[in-house]
This record gives structure tokens, C-alpha cells and sequence, in this order.
């Protein structure tokens, strides 16, 4: 089954950064320790305004999140990653998007286009379209008109 190695790896990498970041998060909008921003999206038609979001790199990635009440985003993307258009794909964790809805998630296919990345200062600026089915069901999730504006930190 093609998801099991998606999982295994995509928590290995998600615990690195985790244990790396030392997130202290004070407010929602992106204050705190670790780098944050701005992460907005329709989910279904909904426009929703991600809070408490957090951004940092670690072993050649970068992982941004973003939560509303239930829901949470995420983006795992290469840290190398250059402006243009690039797929996200359910089965390849360097490029991939989940949307968490409770106790639900959905793994996208779709599209990040990245509008800027300054490796430099460690900005990222990007919009973003995916689709997906629940992993245990059969409810569809569109996720469209979304956009990211985050600093993200490096891991030490």
C-alpha cells in the first residue's frame, strides 16, 4: 500500500522539525519562535484564514502549517524549491499538502506556484490549489484560491 511509506516518512520528517523547532507559539498570527506568516485557502468553497502559522526548515526541507479551529494545513516542500510552478503529489512527501480535519486527513494533488523564495532571508510566497479523498472514506476536498506569505526558521 502506497500510503504506509508516505506516512512512516512523513512523520519522521514532521518530528524532526517539531523537536528542532522549539515552537512557543503567543498569538495567531504567526508570533512566536519559530517563523511564521500569513496562509489562507478556500477548503470547499469556504475561505478560510489559517492561524498560528509556523514555518521552518530542517534536513533539506521546509514545513509550513496552518490551523483554524479543527482543521490544520501543511506543506512539505525541498528547501532548494525555485519560483514557478511545481505539483504536489499524495505520494511524494518532498512535495506534498494535508489538510487535517479532526481526526481526518486528506493527502492533495495539486499545485504550488512560488511567486518568490528568498533563501537568503528565508521567505517564501507562493499560491496553491489541491484536491484529495479522506484516507478512511470517500468525502472529497477542494482546496483552491489559497495563498502563503512565511519566514521560516532553520533548524540549529
Amino acid at each position: 500500500m502506497k500510503m504506509l511509506p508516505f506516512f512512516k516518512t512523513s512523520f519522521l520528517i514532521l518530528s524532526f522539525l517539531i523537536a528542532f523547532s522549539s515552537c512557543n507559539k503567543d498569538s495567531e498570527d504567526g508570533g512566536g519562535d519559530v517563523g511564521g506568516g500569513s496562509l489562507k485557502a478556500k477548503v470547499n468553497g469556504e475561505m478560510v484564514n489559517f492561524g498560528n502559522v509556523q514555518a521552518s526548515s530542517a534536513i533539506g526541507v521546509i514545513a509550513i502549517t496552518g490551523e483554524k479551529d479543527e482543521m490544520k494545513i501543511t506543506f512539505i516542500l525541498p528547501a532548494d524549491i525555485q519560483e514557478g510552478e511545481t505539483q504536489l503529489s499524495d505520494n511524494d512527501v518532498s512535495h506534498s499538502a494535508v489538510l487535517e480535519i479532526g481526526d481526518k486527513a486528506v493527502l492533495g494533488n495539486g499545485v504550488i506556484n512560488i511567486n518568490s523564495h528568498n533563501h537568503n532571508k528565508n521567505t517564501l510566497k507562493a499560491t496553491f490549489h489541491f484536491s484529495g479523498t479522506i484516507i478512511t472514506g470517500d468525502e472529497e476536498y477542494n482546496i483552491t484560491d489559497g495563498s502563503l506569505d512565511v519566514n521560516y526558521e532553520e533548524a540549529k
